[in-house]
């Protein structure tokens, strides 16, 4: 079974900006279990990465999940795992059975949960409006 989405209209979507960070408000739902994240918008991330701390509350055996390796800031290779969720859901749009990646949980001062990244994004209308700290969907 493959990605499918469900897109919700264009409802606006509050988020928090702190410095230069934006943080958005995504619903995760793996296996019957669900943890409200809050997610670094990061259009330079191929794909959309959760620390092991979230895998934890969702429940994710990712010692089984597929093995893999991505490149983070700075150059350096760190390992990783592979889960695919029920579902994503990000402002008015519902992705299910994506996958996301999985990252060690290694600075605990970091205010995100993890990265938003183009896997999700690509495809969808929006912009992003740092004084009303909104997300504008299309």
């Amino acid at each position: 079974m493959g990605e499918s989405v469900i897109s919700g209209g264009d409802a606006s979507t509050k988020i928090t900006v702190v410095g230069n960070s934006v943080l958005v408000p995504v619903t995760l739902v793996y296996r019957g279990n669900q943890a409200e994240v809050q997610l670094l918008l990061d259009t330079g991330a191929s794909v959309t990465m959760i620390n092991t701390e979230i895998a934890d509350r969702l429940d994710m055996h990712v010692e089984s999940a597929r093995k893999t390796r991505v490149q983070v800031v700075g150059g350096q290779f760190i390992d990783a795992r592979v889960v695919t969720l029920n579902s994503l859901t990000v402002g008015p749009h519902t992705k299910k059975d994506t996958r996301i990646t999985v990252i060690p949980h290694t600075d605990s001062r970091v205010m995100h949960d993890g990265l938003l990244g183009m896997d999700v994004l690509r495809g969808f209308k929006y912009k992003v409006d740092l004084d009303k700290q909104l997300i504008l969907w299309e």
